[in-house]
C-alpha cells in the first residue's frame, strides 16, 4: 500500500500567516507505505473533491490503497469523491 499527497489545495500560506489555526501544508506527506514504494510505476495519479466537486488534494497511490485513501480523505476534510486519471489522461469517479 502507497499514497503520498502531491499537493494540498486546503493549505493557505496567507490565512495561516493572519490566523491561530496551525494548519500546515501537506504536500509531500506519505500517507501509507514507505520511501522503497515510492518509485512504483503503476502509481496512480488521485484527485479527491468534496460533495461540491472542489478539489482539496492531488496525490499518487497504488490500485490497493485507494479505499482508504478515501476513507481518510473522508475523516479528515469531508472529501466524498475520489478520481482517478484514465489511460486517455481523462479524470474518471472512482469511490463517490
Amino acid at each position: 500500500m502507497y499514497a503520498k499527497i502531491m499537493k494540498d489545495h486546503l493549505f493557505d500560506p496567507v490565512a495561516t500567516l493572519t490566523d491561530d489555526l496551525g494548519l500546515t501544508d501537506r504536500t509531500g506527506v506519505v500517507l501509507f507505505g514507505g520511501p522503497s514504494e515510492r518509485e512504483d510505476p503503476l502509481l496512480l495519479d488521485v484527485r479527491l473533491l468534496d460533495d461540491d466537486r472542489i478539489l482539496y488534494f492531488e496525490c499518487l497511490a497504488d490500485d490497493e490503497s485507494l479505499e482508504r485513501l478515501a476513507d481518510w480523505a473522508a475523516r479528515d476534510s469531508g472529501c466524498t469523491i475520489l478520481q482517478t486519471k484514465d489511460a486517455n489522461g481523462t479524470w474518471q469517479d472512482t469511490i463517490s
